[in-house]
C-alpha cells in the first residue's frame, strides 16, 4: 500500500493539489519521499528519506535517486503550485506578497557532481574564505500565521547559480560566458514569473546588499525592491528643472555627502518597530532618519527612499536601507527588512 492511501485527510489535502506537477508514477515516488522527509530524524539525504519512509525494502533505491535526476517534473512548476497553496491559506485576500531572496552554498565536490564551482564562503574563518560546492539562489515568501508570534519564510523557488569562469588573457571570451546570469538576474526572473501569476497583487521583494544591481531598472510598477544600502553608494539629488537652454538637460542633481556625514547632521526620530530583538508581539524603540534621492549608478533615474536606522544613544548609523517603495513609511520599511532574516532561519 502506498502511503498516499494511509495519509491523514488534512495531509492528503495538502499534497493532492501538487499531483498535476507529476506523472502518476513520479507522484507516488514524491509522496513516499515527502513522508520519508517528515519521518527522518538523521541526515535528510535521498537515501535517508527513502529508508525512513519504509519503502527501502519494497522499491529499489534507484527509484528515489531517479526522481531527482531523470524523472519528468519541473521544480518551477512545483514551486508555483506550492505558492498557490500558501497564498490561498496563509495570505490575506488582496494583500501584498512579501518575498525575500538570498543564496546558499552546499559544500560538495567530486567528478560526478554537476555545477560544482569555487564560491565565496561567508562561514569560513580562514584568510581565503572560499569553498567548493554548488550555490543556489532561493526565493521565499514571508507569512505570519495566526498560531505564531513571528514571521516565517517558506521557500518556493530554487535556481542554481554558476559564476563566470576566470579566463586566461590569451583566450578569447566565449559568448556563453558573457551571458551567464548573475544572482540578481536569477532572482528577477523568478519574481517576474510570480508577478505574472498574480498581476493584481503588489509584490515587495527584500534582499541583502548583494541583491541590487542595474538589472532592477526595468521592474513593473507593482514590484518594489528593498535592500541594504552599501556604505560607499553614490547618492544624488533629483534632477533640477529644465533651464530652457540648448543641450541635454541634467538627469541627476548634485552628489550627496557620504552616509556618515548625513548621519551627523540628521534629525533623528524615534519609532517603535518590530525587529530582530523584539520579543513576541512587542516592539523596540529605534532612531530613524529618511530621505529620497537617486542612486544613479545602480537604479538610474528611479527615485529611491533611504532609511537610516540606529539604536538609541548610538552615534553615526547602524544600517541604511534603500527601497523603491517611496510611498511606504519608515516603520513598514524597517520591519520589512527585518523580516528578511526569516530566510536565514
Amino acid at each position: 500500500m502506498l502511503p498516499s492511501t494511509k495519509l491523514p485527510a488534512s495531509f492528503e489535502r495538502v499534497l493532492s493539489p501538487l499531483r498535476k506537477c507529476f506523472t502518476a508514477p513520479t507522484y507516488e515516488t514524491f509522496v513516499v519521499l515527502v513522508v520519508g522527509f517528515l519521518s527522518c530524524v538523521g541526515d535528510h539525504t535521498v537515501t535517508g528519506m527513502f529508508t525512513a519512509s519504509g519503502y527501502s525494502t519494497v522499491w529499489n533505491h534507484n527509484r528515489a535517486h531517479r526522481f531527482f535526476s531523470r524523472a519528468s517534473w519541473c521544480p518551477d512548476g512545483l514551486g508555483m503550485a506550492i505558492l498557490d497553496l500558501i497564498v490561498t491559506h496563509l495570505v490575506a485576500k488582496g494583500a501584498a506578497l512579501e518575498l525575500v531572496v538570498d543564496d546558499t552554498l552546499y559544500k560538495r565536490c567530486g567528478p560526478k557532481v554537476w555545477g560544482v564551482r569555487w564560491h565565496h564562503d561567508a562561514t569560513s574563518t580562514s584568510s581565503r574564505p572560499v569553498a567548493k560546492g554548488t550555490c543556489y539562489v532561493v526565493i521565499g515568501i514571508v507569512v505570519s500565521p495566526a498560531f505564531m508570534t513571528r514571521s516565517i519564510c517558506l521557500p518556493i523557488h530554487v535556481r542554481l547559480w554558476l559564476p563566470k569562469p576566470k579566463l586566461a588573457k590569451k583566450r578569447k571570451t566565449n559568448k556563453a560566458d558573457k551571458n551567464c546570469p548573475s544572482k540578481v538576474d536569477i532572482a528577477k526572473l523568478c519574481v517576474l514569473a510570480i508577478a505574472d501569476r498574480y498581476p493584481d497583487r503588489s509584490i515587495n521583494v527584500c534582499g541583502d546588499a548583494a541583491y541590487v544591481s542595474k538589472a532592477l531598472r526595468t521592474l513593473p510598477k507593482n514590484i518594489t525592491w528593498t535592500s541594504r544600502l552599501r556604505s560607499d553608494a553614490a547618492l544624488f539629488e533629483f534632477a533640477p528643472p529644465k533651464t530652457g537652454k540648448r543641450g541635454r538637460p541634467r538627469i541627476k542633481g548634485n552628489r550627496l555627502p557620504k552616509l556618515v556625514e548625513i548621519a551627523k547632521k540628521a534629525q533623528w526620530v524615534q519609532l517603535d518597530v518590530r525587529r530582530y530583538d523584539a520579543d513576541g508581539d512587542g516592539a523596540v524603540t529605534v532612531e530613524v532618519y529618511s530621505f529620497t534621492c537617486l542612486w544613479h549608478g545602480v537604479l538610474g533615474t528611479e527615485p529611491v527612499k533611504v532609511v537610516m536606522v540606529r539604536d538609541i544613544g548610538k552615534d553615526g548609523y547602524g544600517i541604511a536601507i534603500v527601497t523603491t517603495d517611496i510611498e511606504a513609511d519608515e516603520t513598514i520599511i524597517v520591519e520589512r527588512y527585518a523580516k528578511r532574516w526569516s530566510i536565514e532561519v
